[in-house]
């Protein structure tokens, strides 16, 4: 089988550079079990159930935490993540069991739903490598030598620090000193690309909240509210019958809303079709000359206008702190890392951003996966047949 020929490939490379190690075996044998356990993980696993988190700090300050599960049996697999913004929770849930993949979000009308018939041969590992394939094998092969590669020397910083009930633990810390001088180059150059690119792009428009700005300047323009069936068939969810059936009334609100638009993009036009000028939900509109000042002010909050806002200059790891576990068959159960960078934005100000993930895997080759309990709730599916 393909992944039996990947892992003793893997295990053959790990052996010699123990043997380059000497001394240091034990540490190296950390590194091995890390990176077999994730293998076994992320290539050999159909059966298993992960729960976890990541978050996002800059400066101290959180900007983004989601906590997520996944648990997968062979085909089936009931996938989750859920958030807090400002107060108010968002969750997105989606589950295949039996050939019926179903799913919902926060974001959609209440106690609605998708529902599809999903016939497909599904994957057989949680990244869905397809064994038969020599492209996929090579690929697979050519990332574990290139990651043996840039961790070199700090296979030694690998330590075991207990076992307990056939789990064995493990802990690795790098210092700012150790970090690969190629890891460090990629970022930096990462960063700035990214923010050079952002800063010098065309102007464009931002909106708090394009419908509800529309909707309300088209009662004050017509001095009556929209439809409320134009607002669930067309603008909240689209639906190809009834539209075609009303495409008189759709066609004269999207006159206005383009005639509406234009209005907002002829400012932008007016300074020059550079910056970025921003549309609140009430109408009124503030103008940013640089895109990194538009980053910088952070509307609504969101976490990736905060992380483009600090990235520019300059990026690089400073430090990455791990534990994790395997059990006597060598499978990851437990996995923390915290990774911090310094940065430096375009103004050349400095930053720090801190990343942290945790994970844990149980129930191996015990998972079940349960259909969704939807009683009372509205499938939004059309049905194609």
């Amino acid at each position: 089988m393909m992944k039996r020929k990947v892992t003793v490939c893997l295990v053959a490379g790990v052996l010699v550079l123990a043997v380059s190690a000497g001394a240091a075996f034990s540490s190296v044998n950390g590194y091995a079990a890390y990176k077999n356990g994730a293998k076994k993980l992320l290539l050999e696993t159909d059966n298993v159930t992960l729960k976890g988190s990541y978050s996002i700090s800059v400066d101290g300050t959180q900007l983004d935490k989601v906590d997520v599960s996944y648990a997968k049996e062979g085909k089936n697999w009931d996938s989750r993540s859920s958030k807090n913004v400002r107060g108010e929770a968002y969750e997105d849930v989606d589950v295949m069991c039996d050939g019926v993949n179903t799913w919902y979000s926060s974001s959609m009308e209440p106690n609605t739903y998708y529902s599809y018939k999903n016939d497909g041969p599904g994957y057989t590992s949680l990244l869905g490598i397809d064994q038969d394939s020599e492209l996929e094998k090579r690929m697979i092969t050519f990332f574990e030598l290139a990651a043996d590669t840039v961790v070199g020397d700090l296979k030694n910083n690998f330590v075991a620090v207990g076992k307990e009930d056939g789990v064995s633990k493990y802990q690795v810390d790098i210092a700012q000193s150790q970090v690969p001088a190629v890891v460090n180059a990629g970022l930096s150059l990462m960063a700035y690309s990214t923010a050079t690119a952002s800063y010098n792009s065309g102007g464009y428009v931002s909106w708090e909240d394009q419908d509800k700005t529309t909707m309300a300047r088209y009662q004050e323009k017509t001095g009556e509210a929209l439809s409320q069936e134009l607002i669930d068939n067309y603008i909240n969810d689209y639906d190809e019958a009834w539209v075609e059936a009303n495409m008189e009334l759709v066609n004269e609100y999207i006159e206005f809303q383009d005639d509406f638009f234009d209005e907002y993009y002829n400012m932008v036009e007016e300074k020059g079709n550079k910056g970025v000028l921003y549309v609140a939900a009430d109408g009124s509109t503030t103008y940013y000359e640089k895109e990194s000042d538009y980053y910088a002010a952070c509307h609504g909050e969101d976490a990736t206008l905060r992380l483009y806002s600090i990235m520019g200059e300059d990026m690089a790891l400073e430090t990455v702190s791990c534990t994790f576990a395997v059990d006597d068959q060598g499978r990851l159960t437990e996995n923390s890392i915290t990774a911090t960078f310094s940065t430096k934005d375009l103004e050349g100000k400095a930053h720090s951003l801190t990343l942290t993930a945790n994970l844990t895997a149980s129930d191996y080759g015990t998972t079940k996966v349960q259909p969704l309990n939807l009683e009372g709730w509205t499938n939004l599916s059309q049905d194609d047949d």
